[in-house]
């Protein structure tokens, strides 16, 4: 670990935090919970890095089958456990989708989840660092912000605009220093 992948890791980091909108929240109505999940979230990512780079024999298409096994079980868990926490289902329960959410909901896990998780499988493990790859893999927030604009013609505030650009710095960083 250089000074430099350490600085554009922090860049990534910071960045992440003003695409989230945390850095924009008073400190008094920031929800804690939604800050453990998305820290969860990172150490999944990072779970899911490192089993990644263990010696497996499965084959990309097998291995991006098995992430979606372990993240439909851990949401049904997840689900059951809030259950005991709250009661509006609308956080807890399941629902048929009607055909335009159906849609949406099918170009979100395509192009959010199966595109990116689905090549990022093909990538040898010995072509690309772990550094490299946890990097990249900070686009997601980019890319739910992305698709707020193009989708829901949401309003994104400047400082989330700076946090893409943070991203985008942060990735571009990496891979310059992978590259020399």
């Amino acid at each position: 670990m250089t000074p430099w992948k350490l600085m554009a890791i922090l860049m990534g980091v910071v960045g992440v935090f003003l695409v989230s909108g945390i850095a924009a929240e008073p400190l008094p109505s920031l929800n804690i919970s939604g800050i453990g999940l998305a820290l969860l979230a990172g150490f999944l990512y990072a779970v899911y890095l490192y089993f990644k780079r263990r010696k497996a024999e499965y084959t990309p298409l097998q291995g991006l089958f098995n992430t979606f096994l372990f993240a439909a079980l851990f949401t049904l868990l997840l689900g059951k456990i809030l259950s005991f926490f709250t009661t509006n289902t609308s956080l807890t329960g399941l629902s048929l989708p009607n055909p335009y959410q159906l849609a949406l909901l099918i170009l979100f896990a395509s192009f959010s989840t199966a595109l990116p998780y689905g090549l990022l499988n093909y990538v040898k493990p010995n072509e690309v660092s772990p550094t490299t790859e946890g990097t990249i893999l900070l686009l997601d927030p980019l890319l739910h912000n992305l698709w707020a604009v193009l989708i829901f013609q949401q309003y994104i505030s400047p400082i989330r605009y700076l946090g893409v650009g943070l991203i985008l710095l942060s990735a571009a960083a990496i891979l310059k220093t992978r590259n020399n």
